[in-house]
This record gives structure tokens, sequence and C-alpha cells, in this order.
């Protein structure tokens, strides 16, 4: 599967994928995320041990990827 239809499937399981809400991961720096579903009451989070699973950087292809896998290994 490319990386838009792994964004997609993302997606339709409630993932954000996209821009960076700088609340998620505050330890972390980077323009991107790819976080599994969450509620406001969740935010702000340090890192991914305080709140939900979350990538944040730069490389938003590769954490498509990272994230697919997580999800999908969860679903197995």
């Amino acid at each position: 599967m490319n990386t838009e239809g792994k964004k997609a499937f993302l997606e339709s399981y409630g993932w954000t994928v996209g821009p960076r809400d700088p609340r998620i991961n505050t330890d972390y720096s980077g323009g991107f995320m790819c976080v599994e579903p969450f509620s406001e009451d969740q935010l702000p989070t340090r890192n991914g041990s305080n709140g939900p699973w979350a990538l944040v950087g730069d490389d938003l292809g590769e954490m498509i990827d990272v994230s697919y896998s997580f999800l999908t290994e969860m679903m197995a």
C-alpha cells in the first residue's frame, strides 16, 4: 500500500495525520504528527508515556509508515 493509502487507512480509524498540534509530545520537535484518537482532556502530552500514542517529526511519510505498522500489528 502506498503512503496515501496508509494515511487514508489511519484516518479511517480516527487517527489525525498531518500538521502538528503543538500540544502533542511537547518534548519533541517537528512540523507533523500521526496520533491515535484522543480527547482534549488528554492534552498536553510531553511524550508518548503520558497520553495517546503519537509520533511527531518532519518526515511525515516515515511517520505514516511506522504508524500504519503499529496499528495493523495491534489489530492482528
